[in-house]
């Protein structure tokens, strides 16, 4: 089916169709399904919504709040919205995004390279199989957020999950001395492997946790908006840059075998390391904008 002149040419065109075609349906689901939150585009709704959607109108247009008045980038200038709190849960955005990117990055790399450089000597298509094999335990991981969360709350569901960002990292130069041995393939090589995949995909909760965090840190209904987006930027931000760093450093650290070649993986630790006892500073919110919210103070 795919023995094709088009298919020889353009090898990967099939999952870019696939990644275009999943946001196509996105983009449609969103536009015909999604409700409209903001209260000014929902003052027409049926009576149905009308008693919360009235309460959020009068909140907006009866009293003002000053935040509304700001259009375009003067918003993200309202230096009254960096509120302490707020600073701290950007700053672990910009912590967990990086060391999350990081890993996505260096382990194609890690295992494509051969054993003796510091790798694990894989081939394509066994470096497929252990990202799907990743991703598929990652699904099943996410399933446990929802009774972590309602035990532990958000921040704490946070805090627990980028415990796992440094062990996970541990891990790198663990399989490629086993790799030396000659381990590859085994079973307790590929238990190993899980177990790795099972932590890493442990610490991926605190992506799930960190939305809440962020939405609970925003000082008012009406930042709400501006701070998602800020948060948006630094992990898009840390999406750029992180992998260009790291594909550089372990090209670095396996030229120069600085530390036996394992320089990458003490600075992947303990960028990890710092980031965990970041968040660990974090506290829950004093402030609950939803409750302004619902009694018609959006300030």
């Amino acid at each position: 089916m795919f023995d094709t002149p088009f298919w020889n040419k353009f090898p990967f065109a099939l999952p870019c169709f696939i990644s275009a075609a999943f946001a196509i349906v996105a983009v449609v689901l969103g536009f015909f399904f999604a409700d409209e939150t903001l209260a000014s585009k929902t003052s027409g709704r049926t009576a149905s919504s009308s008693r919360f959607e009235a309460s959020s109108s009068r909140s907006v247009t009866g009293t003002q709040d000053v935040r509304n008045v700001k259009r375009g980038w003067q918003r993200y200038l309202d230096r009254s919205m960096y509120t302490p709190h707020l600073l701290s849960v950007l700053i672990s955005t910009i912590m967990m995004g990086f060391t999350s990117e990081i890993f996505f990055a260096v382990y194609p790399l890690f295992a494509f390279t051969p054993i003796s450089s510091g790798g694990l000597g894989l081939s394509e298509a066994q470096i497929g199989v252990h990202m799907a094999a990743r991703s598929l335990n990652n699904v099943l991981v996410l399933m446990l957020y929802t009774p972590i969360h309602n035990r532990l709350g958000a921040i704490s569901t946070m805090k627990l999950a980028m415990v796992f960002w440094p062990v996970s990292a541990v891990f790198f130069p663990l399989l490629n001395v086993l790799a030396r041995q000659g381990a590859v393939g085994t079973l307790g090589f590929n238990i190993l492997v899980g177990i790795f995949f099972t932590l890493w995909s442990f610490a991926g909760i605190c992506w799930s946790a960190l939305q809440i965090v962020t939405n609970d840190a925003s000082p008012s209904a009406s930042a709400l908006a501006t701070v998602n987006s800020i948060s948006q930027m630094m992990s898009f931000l840390c999406l750029g840059v992180a992998p260009a760093f790291i594909t550089s450093l372990f090209a670095f650290s396996i030229k120069s075998q600085i530390a036996s070649g394992n320089l990458v993986w003490i600075i992947i630790f303990g960028f990890a390391s710092v980031g965990t006892l970041q968040v660990l500073t974090l506290k829950e919110s004093t402030h609950d904008w939803r409750e302004d919210y619902k009694n018609g103070d959006a300030e």
